[in-house]
């Protein structure tokens, strides 16, 4: 198992059927535990989405999975490797990017300083550079606002920002909390669009959490179901999907 700080040596990207396996996962705050035994996994190019009722440990669970709290119990692994306590820092090195539900940004430096941010574990300015403008390309307007104020852009540009910023440091795993967030609904359909085509075109392993869960099922390739704190399903999405009545699971 890694320390905190070292860095796990991991197979090449596809090696391994999955991207993230989290077994008996237990989790809280100051001692006292919010998640309890939970078990999930999400697959190489897979969207997987973890929903629940507000209080559930949605939040608690990515925040453990990303290294943001130490876990009381279980294990995750990435790629094969444990990287249970390894630190947030170290593991977005291995390629694991967490983007939470507020402060997603940083707000008083511009569009370009934000992205730059993003790219630092990144060494091969080449590759900077070429992931830069793919993320101009995905999102447009981010090109036309480079030294725009990303505290001054609308909710719905803050999160095409956010995501920019996480794939700067191309990762090969999105942890992903509440993108719909406070966002009208014509801006969250085209967030989740570009969530299902990075999946599809680049390989991105995603879990999210997302209480629009008629959007979620929309992208998702599998689902899971929180409830006060431990994971009670788990189900396809077009299954999901077929179910007459949903608030009996939460």
């Amino acid at each position: 198992m890694a320390t905190p700080d070292q860095v796990p040596a991991l197979p090449p990207p596809g090696a391994s059927a999955d991207c993230l396996v989290v077994q008996g996962l237990s989790a809280g705050y100051n001692k006292r535990p919010v998640v309890f035994d939970a078990s999930l996994r999400v697959g190489e190019g897979e969207i997987v989405t973890l929903v629940g009722h507000n209080g559930a440990g949605k939040s608690t669970t990515l925040r453990t999975i990303c290294g943001l709290n130490r876990p009381f119990g279980g294990t995750v692994s990435y790629r094969g490797s444990d990287v249970s306590h390894v630190r947030c820092a170290q593991k977005v090195k291995l390629g694991i990017s967490f983007i939470p539900s507020e402060r997603f940004t940083f707000s008083q430096l511009s569009v370009q300083d934000n992205l730059r941010l993003g790219g630092l574990p990144v060494k091969d300015a080449a590759l900077r550079s070429e992931t830069i403008a793919r993320v101009f390309e995905m999102f447009p307007v981010l090109r036309t606002r480079t030294r725009q104020v990303a505290g001054t852009m609308s909710g719905g540009e803050q999160r095409m920002l956010s995501l920019g910023i996480s794939l700067m440091s191309r990762p090969q795993l999105l942890l992903l909390d509440e993108p719909s967030l406070g966002l009208a609904p014509a801006v969250v359909q085209r967030i989740m669009e570009l969530i299902k085509e990075l999946a599809e075109r680049d390989g991105l392993s995603v879990l999210l959490v997302e209480q629009n869960v008629a959007q979620a099922l929309r992208i998702a390739n599998r689902v899971y179901v929180m409830r006060a704190g431990r994971v009670i399903l788990e189900e396809t999405a077009e299954r999901m999907r077929q179910r007459d009545h949903l608030w009996d699971l939460f």
